[in-house]
């Protein structure tokens, strides 16, 4: 990450807790020392993959169960992760434990700042468009998995971080006992709007930002989906000949190993 924008990513933090707002009373905080140990990073000489994945470390591999208490939220990139999982589920009731779905597509932190109406690109949990807030405090959930940003990226980075910050808080406010884990957006095989340097350089912010917030974990699900040039490998897309972005069955195992090695566990 460029000092610039390590810069940034600092102030941002700064203003984000000199906010004197109630929406966002004890969502923010060091987390304690030694409670995760994330290791050291480089940004690799081509600028678009690091040497080591961000945030939380590899764990042992926890079961299905660890999902039964959470919720997926997501653009279309989680809307395939969540079909998959139902149609895995025809055949293995427990796959995935009972983990729950608020997806829709095109949407992004963009839209999830704004209020909910009829015409938003908001989802529906149980047939009703809601914040995400709401739909955590609907879900019963405990643990709250977010990948936005592919619909943001594009649109200016720095506001991008800023708005996840924004529906961090907002998730905060009205469940403040749930644990947020912010997975890193999936890159894309080529194309622009937003470009693979864009993705990679929102997740390297949105890393930096929100990795002292207390209650909330970064995932850098992404990673292992990067080649080495930082293109989401061709073997784990579902489009590479057009959009470039979706993944497909492998893709999606990939991404759920990632999480099933890389669980918050009590020591």
């Amino acid at each position: 990450m460029s000092d610039s924008r390590m810069a940034r990513a600092l102030a941002l933090l700064i203003c984000f807790l000199l906010i004197p707002s109630a929406a966002f009373a004890g969502a923010v905080s060091p987390h304690m020392p030694g409670e995760v140990i994330e290791p050291a990073y480089k940004v690799l000489p081509q600028g678009l993959t690091t040497d080591v994945p961000l945030g939380l470390p590899e764990s042992e591999r926890v079961d299905y169960s660890y999902f039964d208490d959470a919720l997926f939220v997501g653009d279309s990139v989680s809307e395939k992760l969540r079909t998959y999982v139902v149609t895995q589920r025809r055949s293995d009731p427990g796959f995935m434990g009972s983990a729950q779905f608020f997806t829709g597509v095109s949407f992004g932190s963009r839209t999830a700042v704004r209020a909910v109406t009829q015409n938003s690109r908001f989802p529906e949990y149980n047939g009703k468009k809601m914040s995400i807030q709401d739909a955590v405090a609907a879900s019963g959930c405990k643990k709250v998995f977010i990948m936005l940003g592919m619909n943001d990226a594009a649109f200016g980075i720095d506001k991008a971080v800023e708005n996840m910050v924004t529906v961090i808080g907002s998730i905060l406010e009205k469940n403040p006992d749930v644990t947020i884990f912010i997975e890193s957006a999936t890159p894309r095989v080529s194309g622009s709007h937003p470009t693979v340097k864009e993705l990679f350089q929102y997740d390297l912010l949105l890393y930096e930002t929100v990795k002292a917030m207390n209650h909330v974990y970064f995932i850098d699900v992404a990673y292992p989906m990067r080649d080495e040039k930082g293109n989401l490998y061709e073997k784990y897309c579902a489009d590479s000949g057009s959009m470039a972005i979706h993944l497909n069955n492998n893709g999606c195992r990939v991404w759920i190993d990632w999480l099933l090695s890389h669980a918050l566990t009590e020591d």
